[in-house]
């Protein structure tokens, strides 16, 4: 990927909403799942969407999504192009597959960019949340050349997913044995997961961060309050237990960083359901 490219952002959402039909993107596009369950459909292949799944797909492919009625996904979606051509088009809501194809499709993939002209799936993408966050605030801040910034964000986000699709299969097996720990104790702090592993903490930390792009402590929050909010949405668990059993220190810990995690707190979430 040596051809250089200057990606254009259109648009940006943290958002619920999609619609609930088979469309076709006129632009490209990156879904990054926070929370919540359901499905991505496309080309007779359907894909299971749970929290930091993040999925590229180009402009012109048929796709569906959906999302759990008790468990509703929050996702970031965004638009963009792989050039500065088309600045002057808005936003470009997917046109529904059943009113036939649209003739306003920006192709905006240069030929050195092939791969990008295939749908993309990454399965714990969680290094992409800090970067996409940063885009997401940078959007909708428009300070001083927000569009030549979002524009660099956008395009070393590409690069990263490039990377990992050279990268996949092949992570590290210590990597892999302390998410699994972590999967099956979220109790578990850096520390103990030194002990049982026999390496140093700060090794640990380092290792995790080169591979998986997050520190273990964010890791290990972001596991936590993915559990956390699952329990809540599907269980009807007092919050304390639930804070409790996913390793916060208190119910107001759990609570603070819940909502900044999600925007909301816990007993709010539990309201609306």
């Amino acid at each position: 990927m040596e051809h250089d490219f200057s990606p254009f952002l259109r648009f940006i959402a943290k958002t619920t909403y999609h619609i609930d039909a088979e469309v076709s993107a006129r632009d490209c596009r990156i879904l990054y799942i926070l929370s919540g369950s359901g499905t991505y459909e496309y080309g007779g292949n359907k894909i299971e969407l749970c929290p930091n799944t993040l999925i590229y797909y180009p402009y012109g492919f048929a796709y569906r999504i959906s999302s759990d009625t008790k468990n509703k996904l929050l996702f970031y979606t965004i638009n963009f192009d792989f050039s500065q051509e088309y600045t002057d088009m808005k936003t470009m809501e997917p046109v529904r597959t059943s009113k036939g194809q649209n003739d306003d499709i920006l192709y905006s993939i240069p030929d050195e960019l092939k791969n990008f002209s295939e749908i993309i799936v990454l399965n714990n993408a969680i290094w992409a949340e800090d970067g996409i966050e940063q885009l997401y605030s940078e959007y909708f801040n428009r300070e001083y050349a927000y569009i030549q910034n979002c524009s660099a964000k956008l395009k070393t986000l590409l690069i990263h997913i490039y990377r990992q699709t050279l990268r996949h299969g092949q992570s590290n097996p210590v990597c892999r044995e302390i998410k699994d720990l972590i999967r099956r104790n979220l109790r578990i702090n850096i520390k103990e997961l030194g002990e049982i592993l026999t390496y140093h903490p700060f090794y640990l930390n380092e290792l995790f961060k080169k591979n998986e792009g997050i520190s273990l402590h964010k890791y290990i929050v972001r596991q936590r309050l993915i559990k956390a909010n699952e329990l809540i949405c599907m269980t009807a668990m007092p919050l304390s237990e639930i804070a409790l059993l996913c390793g916060f220190s208190s119910q107001s810990h759990f609570s603070a960083a819940f909502k900044e995690a999600y925007g909301v707190t816990p007993n709010t979430l539990r309201r609306q359901i």
